[in-house]
């Protein structure tokens, strides 16, 4: 199992890779790249709002709940967009294990297919 550390390290990742690959590009290159051109039509059609989200996480020592965290939530599809220094913070309480604001007990469901 990979560890929570490599998983948020993947968000930052991806999100700088995105960066970059719609950044690097000089005008001319870029009017002449149909992939860049339909990623960044792709990302201009999908509205994000601010929003406050609840981020949960499975950890070996179990699950993680962080409220109020802020994030850019697609309109269309739901998909979250975290600030880097959002991410780093999110790190930092995981990694921390402060004392939580309260502890939740819930049940849990095996699917049966």
């Amino acid at each position: 199992m990979r560890t929570d550390r490599l998983y948020l390290r993947d968000i930052v990742d991806a999100t700088e890779a995105i960066e970059r690959f719609l950044a690097d590009a000089p005008e001319e290159r870029f009017l002449l790249s149909e992939l860049q051109q339909s990623a960044l039509l792709k990302m201009n059609q999908n509205e994000f709002v601010e929003q406050k989200v609840t981020y949960i996480l499975e950890t070996d020592d179990g699950i993680v709940i962080i409220e109020n965290v802020p994030a850019r939530v697609s309109v269309q599809t739901g998909e979250r967009l975290f600030a880097p220094e959002v991410v780093e913070q999110l790190q930092e309480m995981i990694w921390r294990k402060a004392q939580p604001k309260r502890v939740v007990q819930t049940p849990v469901y095996e699917f049966a297919a």
